[in-house]
């Protein structure tokens, strides 16, 4: 403990002044304010359905990208959220790690706003995390996105500064974003990816390019962009903390991405020979449920198996809520320490949503074949989340419409059945093409099975757990 708490107060000290200002933005405070605000109230406001939990939005100079990030911070005008999460890239130092800003705030010229230093301790001990001063004292990624969320937001927030660089191993972006959304279950957070997109290209180069790089980023497939980028098919500066940053909303169970707007610099250089690309993105989660609706068909799956382990039946509940009474598909997955110990659900049911929970949890925790049936020892240590079909499998025509992470999967071929849940290839940092092999496997098919003859049908689910 006293390791740690040196540690701590090594890494977090002192105010992050502004690098760029004057540069990237106006550095006088009422002139920083003024155009901040008229390219906000310029900005379109869309209709997103869902709450918006993530941004994609650019970090150039405001002269070039300004209004494309005007467009991301519209989208969450007004709104309040304790904790403000940016991702930003390295430009200046070869950062070869995940970084938390070792300050205890940044200061812009509308402000200082203080870094939440405990939920970065929080990253640090659980191992996803370092601090490397040298990567902060003079980058600008994180910095230019600070002025738009001082006008925009509502309140007072904190923030979590963090520049994604080169870790040698996907994964470790997923890990990162596993530990992340760890930290930020209960609070109301926002979460920033920080990019721009192709660089210095001639005009036609560079619209190509960014066509491309803005589909695969609203496919929302981190390891086909991370794999695409290093192969060339794909360019932008943030690929790490875009790459991070999707699957982190993965695992905070978004529910869509929705594109807000495209610019380059050639209109307002001149110059179309060595054009810089800029895009805007909100990602957003749909709420099915309320809280309190989660916490009982949480209960309601705990207490039936625990009904189970003490031989007596399953309890029963005068359920008025017509939303608990709806007639959904149902998984219940039950984890150990971080590893799978039961899954098992219904593609379609035809009874309450709550008595289906109840079924598939019994069913999680004493009928999958890959496990023993669960043991009164291990009641305790059991995690229970529950995926909910928002809707029903529907077949494609293709394996390519398959978005690993967005959609759950089913292969049928020659009488053999398996599904994967959204969250499996995400969960593995599979590509498409290895989540089919490894479903070819799991439904009792040689590897290359999906390749011919195989018929697929997806779905979508909305996920919580305890």
């Amino acid at each position: 403990m006293m390791k740690f708490l040196i540690l701590s107060a090594i890494a977090f000290s002192g105010v992050r002044p502004p690098a760029v200002s004057n540069m990237f933005y106006p550095g006088d405070s009422a002139v920083l304010y003024d155009s901040v605000r008229k390219m906000l109230n310029d900005a379109a406001q869309h209709e997103i359905y869902g709450n918006i939990i993530a941004l994609i939005a650019p970090h150039a100079g405001y002269r070039y990208s300004g209004s494309v990030a005007a467009e991301a911070f519209k989208q969450v005008y007004g709104k309040h959220y304790d904790v403000v999460v940016v991702l930003g890239v390295a430009h200046r130092y070869p950062l070869r790690t995940i970084s938390v800003a070792p300050y205890t705030a940044y200061r812009t010229p509308l402000g200082t706003i203080p870094v939440d230093t405990a939920l970065a301790e929080q990253l640090i001990a659980d191992g996803v995390v370092d601090t490397v001063r040298q990567a902060h004292v003079k980058e600008h990624s994180i910095e230019v996105e600070l002025p738009f969320l001082q006008v925009a937001l509502n309140g007072d927030f904190k923030l979590l500064p963090i520049i994604v660089g080169y870790t040698g191993e996907i994964c470790r972006y997923r890990d990162f974003a596993d530990a992340l959304a760890r930290a930020l279950k209960g609070k109301n957070y926002l979460i920033i990816m920080s990019t721009d997109l192709s660089h210095y290209h001639d005009i036609r180069t560079c619209e190509r390019l960014d066509k491309v790089t803005i589909d695969a980023i609203a496919s929302m497939d981190p390891v086909e962009l991370y794999r695409g980028y290093f192969d060339k098919k794909y360019e932008l500066c943030g690929i790490f903390p875009v790459t991070a940053g999707l699957f982190l909303v993965h695992k905070l169970g978004t529910s869509g991405i929705e594109f807000l707007k495209y610019y380059n610099s050639a209109p307002t250089t001149g110059d179309s020979s060595r054009v810089v690309g800029y895009t805007a993105f909100a990602v957003y989660r749909n709420e099915l449920l309320t809280q309190a609706e989660r916490q009982f068909l949480l209960k309601v799956a705990r207490e039936a198996i625990l009904a189970k382990l003490n031989g007596k039946p399953l309890p029963n509940y005068d359920v008025k809520d017509q939303k608990l009474l709806e007639k959904r598909g149902v998984f219940v997955t039950l984890t150990e320490n971080g590893e799978l110990r039961g899954c098992i659900g219904r593609h379609v049911s035809n009874e309450p949503l709550w008595r289906t929970v109840q079924e598939m949890a019994v069913a999680a925790a004493f009928e999958d074949p890959r496990f023993r049936p669960l043991q009164k020892s291990e009641f305790d240590k059991i995690k229970i989340e529950v995926s909910i079909y928002t809707t029903p499998p529907r077949p494609i025509e293709t394996y390519k419409k398959y978005i690993p992470g967005l959609h759950g999967i089913i292969l049928s071929k020659a009488g053999h059945h398996a599904t994967y849940l959204p969250e499996v290839p995400i969960d593995q940092c599979w590509t498409r093409e290895q989540t089919l092999s490894h479903l070819s496997i799991k439904a009792g098919l040689p590897p290359d099975a999906w390749r011919e003859g195989a018929r697929f049908m997806v779905y979508t689910t909305y996920k919580f757990s305890e």
